[in-house]
């Protein structure tokens, strides 16, 4: 009788750690249903201002990485030099501001994204006024990889209109996202990619 009710016991413990885990997929499924229409809708506010040529700061995401060329061990490759940045964009092109450091991309010096996801995410961008190869490393679930790595491109190859959004005289322009960073290009690094190699498989998309 005691063994009996042990063995009742234990699948109901069994059961319950299960709905659990159940309630807890649904859950984190639902979260990266909300994420994934909230960076849609965050991208979709980004093109249709840029192509109406609206002078706003546009988030497109936040708690990124910024990756750099370094030379080690005899050969460049990509490291992280900054953290917890935030990446957005406007007319002139993308921009990160982090901890400690900050970098722009122009659209129209923008030859190439390249990009791999894993368990470490990197969108590595090649533009024509820098030798080295820069990008951001995130963290996010292969979806919203995709939305973020298909805006850039779309970027990379329009040309956005330079009229100024109606505002009035003398008014500072708000962006829309509330990002009221000031980008200015400080990176002094400068790293030769003769012999440019990476230990990673370049997904490059053109």
């Amino acid at each position: 009788m005691v063994e009996s009710s042990m063995v009742f016991l234990g699948i109901i413990i069994f059961c319950g750690l299960a709905y659990a885990a159940y309630l807890g997929v649904k859950a984190e499924q639902e979260q990266e249903k909300k994420r994934q229409l909230a960076i849609k809708r965050r991208l979709k506010t980004a093109k249709i201002g840029l192509l109406d040529g609206h002078h706003d700061e546009f988030l497109i995401h936040s708690q990124v990485a910024l990756l750099d060329t370094r030379r080690s061990d005899g050969r460049d490759v990509l490291k992280i030099i900054d953290e917890k940045g935030t990446l957005f964009c406007d007319l002139k092109g993308v921009h990160y501001v982090g901890l400690n450091r900050r970098l722009s991309w122009n659209w129209n010096k923008m030859l190439e994204v390249r990009s791999k996801y894993g368990s470490t995410t990197t969108v590595r961008i090649v533009v024509s006024n820098r030798q080295k190869i820069s990008g951001i490393s995130l963290r996010v679930s292969y979806a919203i990889f995709v939305q973020i790595l298909e805006f850039l491109n779309w970027g990379r190859i329009q040309s956005f209109p330079n009229k100024k959004a109606s505002k009035s005289a003398g008014s500072s322009s708000k962006s829309k996202t509330n990002i009221t960073y000031n980008i200015v290009q400080n990176v002094q690094d400068s790293v030769i990619q003769s012999n440019f190699e990476l230990n990673q498989t370049d997904s490059r998309i053109k």
